[in-house]
Parts: C-alpha cells; structure tokens; sequence
C-alpha cells in the first residue's frame, strides 16, 4: 500500500524540466509590443445631451439661486420648532402596500399631504366614537 502512495505522489510531483517557474519567465516583449488604448470618442456631438446646460443663477431645477441660501440643516431645525411649537407630534407608521396605494390616492384626490389625510380620518373616527 505504501508503495502505491509513493508512486502515486512521485507522479504527481511538478517537473521542473517539463514545467518552469512562471514568474521566472514573465514576456517582456509581448507587453512592450502592446499598443496603448485609444481613447473612445464621443458618439455624436450633434447629439442632444442628456443633462441641461448650465444655466447661470438658477438651481439644477431651473429656480433662482437665493441671495442668501440656507443650509438643509438650518431648514429642518425651523421645522422642527415650528412644529413642536404648534403640538404636533412625528408619528412612524407601517401600512400595508394596498393601504398605501389608498392613502396615496386620496391625497391626490383632495390635493393634501398624507399626513393631512390620516389626521382627518382619526378626526372624523374620533369624533363618531365619542358622539
């Protein structure tokens, strides 16, 4: 038995005559004969861009760029405050995708936000159950 292991694995062994180490023969001439990449033209300049050209003093979205803008940070610590002045309390709900598609279309239908929408569905299931 252990003199089929012993051939089995005498087989096995790499040759160095029938095979070479390969990072001793790494082609010099074949990278040098490489030509650089030319670099892809354009498709088409006639071709309309997808992007809008810039347009000076306006935003991405094409409105006036503001004398003096505000940073989103600043804006949303204003809402904040506004809204904790007033009362009103941030509420996290989960709905399930065809109440969503309800919600949505009733917001559309009344021209509200959701949050509008659902404040006067409690307000209105409210006021029945306490009549």
């Amino acid at each position: 038995m252990k003199n089929k292991k012993e051939t089995l694995f005498s087989s096995l062994t790499l040759d160095d005559e029938l095979f070479s180490i390969p990072a001793a023969h790494i082609d010099n001439e074949q990278s040098e004969a490489r030509r650089p990449a030319q670099p892809t033209q354009a498709k088409h300049s006639s071709a309309p861009s997808a992007k809008q050209a810039y347009l000076p003093g306006l935003s991405r979205r094409g409105r006036p760029r503001s004398k003096n803008p505000v940073p989103a940070t600043a804006r949303a610590k204003e809402s904040r405050r506004k809204r904790i002045e007033t009362g009103a309390r941030r509420i996290e709900l989960m709905l399930a995708a065809d109440i969503v598609a309800s919600l949505d279309a009733l917001s559309a239908h009344f021209k509200e936000s959701r949050a509008d929408v659902l404040s006067r569905l409690i307000a209105k299931a409210a006021a029945r159950m306490f009549k």
